[in-house]
């Protein structure tokens, strides 16, 4: 699924995009005790599997709470949990990048 909704689809190659889907970025505020986590894909996983009806933004920010649920606990990051996605964003230079936030939980 391309970003439209967050900013616009850049045309790559489908090689290119199959290269990319793979980068994931977990990158913590601080890395002993992070307070906000940052994750960088170039994917909008699960999206497709929420009901039609929910608005594109609702069901991109859903994808990637339930994303951010498979890929945080393995860091070791936020152990209590976390709070977020509020919004997904797509990066001005590449609208096929997208990025959130999540809070971690104390």
């Amino acid at each position: 699924m391309c970003l439209l909704a967050l900013g616009g689809c850049n045309s790559i190659s489908p090689e290119e995009r199959a290269v990319r889907a793979g980068r994931v970025i977990i990158t913590p505020d601080n890395p002993t005790k992070p307070k906000r986590v940052r994750v960088e894909l170039y994917d909008t996983p699960y999206a497709d599997q929420f009901d039609k009806s929910i608005p594109v933004r609702e069901r991109i920010r859903l994808g990637m709470r339930r994303f951010a649920e498979e890929r945080i606990p393995p860091t070791g990051y936020c152990p209590n949990g976390f709070t977020g996605p509020e919004l997904v964003m797509a990066s001005a230079a590449d609208p096929d990048q997208a990025f959130f936030f999540v809070d971690c939980v104390e």
